[in-house]
């Protein structure tokens, strides 16, 4: 069920998105091609809905006045049939979605929402679009803001729309980081003539070609040893460095067991891998949210998001209702500490004002109720 169960509060925050929508237009590239999906009492309520053109989809918005609101990432041509095999598959976008850190780390988590989380996620979404354009090379990447945890990239390329769930696969697994990045022969039950990225290897294998190459030419004694090389073995490589890089440079990684270059490489993918929803990916008939339009469940705006500026992109871009007067009362339902809309430590059933965008925060989060609706200043 939807976060926001009290009636009265219910009413309020569609009231406000009803106000939101009035006032900003929605635009959905190849609008006619899609299925959409509508909620108000949890994401998807209905869905097999289309619309000819966005001046309708804007329409049904200011009529309607969603809390929630998804569109399909493939095209159709009969977007509106039902069953699904009706609908005529014409193509799926390639969409791309990050809701949560890939690795874990030491801070103090926020249940309600965690600003520190969400930063996390934005460092690995601008990975992510470094990975689309410079090793994919792929053009019109769009990039826009969730409206809760993430972001949602789309590809809508006619070459892409035609990708197979197996390409799709593999492109997620690419941004994670192959398993393994060497091949060893073997004799007798020891890794000969291990080979591994070169000097002139692309995409993923180049990235940890550079990052080996640099630990390597700067590694003490001591450093190889931490890594996995023991005793006369770390000191003779050391010795031997300058014609290991060389090797290194032809893609031979023989000078050291695969053990060894393992663990590096665990080191890399750690910091450098990036895990997205492979669901999302993989779904062809997907629903996802509509950019631009607001999340139910906060309140923010889906912002779009130019992938230059994502670096710039900050929570508050999202907020659409007032953040500064405090001008609604609300009850909180738990002992509430956020750092996000606005610094609040709110006590459980003590009525307290807040600011607009706080009070639908936390209303749509299902943490506090609607006692007074706006002050008439």
């Amino acid at each position: 069920m939807l976060a926001v169960e009290h009636a009265e509060s219910l009413a309020f925050v569609q009231e406000k998105f009803s106000v939101f929508y009035a006032n900003h237009d929605l635009s959905v590239p190849d609008v006619h091609r899609r299925e959409f999906g509508f909620g108000l009492h949890k994401k998807i309520d209905f869905r097999h809905k289309a619309f000819r053109t966005n001046a309708e989809l804007n329409a049904y918005f200011r009529q309607n006045a969603p809390l929630f609101a998804s569109y399909s990432t493939a095209l159709y041509e009969f977007p509106d049939a039902r069953p699904m095999e009706k609908k005529v598959f014409m193509g799926s976008d390639l969409v791309f979605d990050i809701d949560k850190p890939t690795r874990d780390f030491a801070h103090e988590h926020n249940e309600i929402f965690c600003v520190e989380c969400f930063g996390r996620v934005k460092k690995d979404s601008m990975k992510i679009v470094d990975y689309l354009q410079d090793d994919f090379g792929f053009k019109g990447v769009a990039v826009n803001f969730s409206g809760n945890k993430g972001f949602h990239f789309h590809l809508r390329s006619q070459e892409i729309r035609g990708l197979s769930q197996d390409s799709r696969r593999q492109l997620t697994e690419y941004l994670t980081g192959p398993e393994s990045i060497f091949i060893a022969g073997e004799e007798k039950g020891r890794d000969t003539d291990l080979r591994g990225p070169s000097e002139k290897t692309r995409g993923w294998g180049k990235k940890f070609f550079d990052y080996a190459f640099a630990f390597i030419e700067l590694a003490s004694v001591g450093e190889l040893k931490e890594k996995g090389l023991r005793g006369r073995n770390a000191e003779e490589f050391f010795l031997r460095k300058k014609g290991v890089l060389e090797l290194m440079r032809e893609g031979k990684w023989r000078f050291a067991p695969k053990k060894f270059w393992d663990a590096i490489y665990a080191e890399f993918k750690n910091e450098n891998g990036v895990g997205v929803d492979a669901h999302v990916t993989l779904d062809l008939a997907r629903l996802i949210r509509i950019p631009g339009s607001l999340h139910g469940e906060t309140g923010l705006a889906a912002r779009v998001v130019e992938p230059g500026r994502l670096p710039e992109f900050a929570l508050r871009d999202a907020v659409v209702f007032s953040a500064g007067e405090k001008t609604i009362n609300v009850l909180p339902q738990i002992d509430i500490a956020l750092d996000f809309p606005e610094r609040l430590f709110l006590k459980k059933n003590e009525p307290c004002e807040v600011s607009l965008a706080s009070g639908l925060f936390l209303m749509c989060k299902g943490k506090a109720t609607l006692l007074l609706r706006e002050k008439n200043w």
